[in-house]
C-alpha cells in the first residue's frame, strides 16, 4: 500500500526556517512531495497547484508569509526544472508537467548526495 502524500508543510512548518533554505535545499523538499503523490495525483502536476500563494503547497502558512513562501517554491520549482528532475508534460499546455526518471531517481537523496 502506498504511503500518503506529504506536503512542504509537514516537512517544514515554520515558514522562517523555510525560508533560510538555498532554491536546491527547498527542492530537495519539493521533489520528495511531488514523489509522494500518487499516480493519479501526479498527472495534476503544474506550477501554479504548486507555488500559488492562495493554496497549493503554501497555502498552510500563515497568511503574512504565504508570499515570501509561495516565491521560495518558485525558486525551487525553477531549479527542480533546470536540472532536469521535472519536465514539460508533452502534448500539454498550461506549465503541466511530470516528474521525470532522474526526479524518481534521487527520492530520498539532498542536493549534496546527489
Amino acid at each position: 500500500m502506498p504511503s500518503a502524500a506529504i506536503t512542504v508543510f509537514s516537512i517544514v512548518p515554520d515558514p522562517i526556517a523555510l525560508l533560510t533554505l538555498a532554491p536546491e535545499e527547498l527542492a530537495d523538499i519539493v521533489i520528495e512531495v511531488l514523489n509522494s503523490l500518487p499516480d493519479m495525483g501526479s498527472g495534476m502536476l503544474n506550477h501554479a497547484n504548486c507555488t500559488h500563494p492562495h493554496g497549493g503547497q503554501s497555502g498552510a502558512y500563515p497568511q503574512a508569509d504565504r508570499e515570501r513562501v509561495s516565491q521560495a517554491l518558485t525558486e525551487a520549482w525553477v531549479w527542480l526544472e533546470r536540472e532536469g528532475l521535472i519536465a514539460p508534460r508533452p502534448g500539454q499546455q498550461n506549465q503541466w508537467v511530470f516528474v521525470t526518471r532522474r526526479g524518481k531517481a534521487v527520492a530520498g537523496l539532498t542536493c549534496t548526495q546527489r
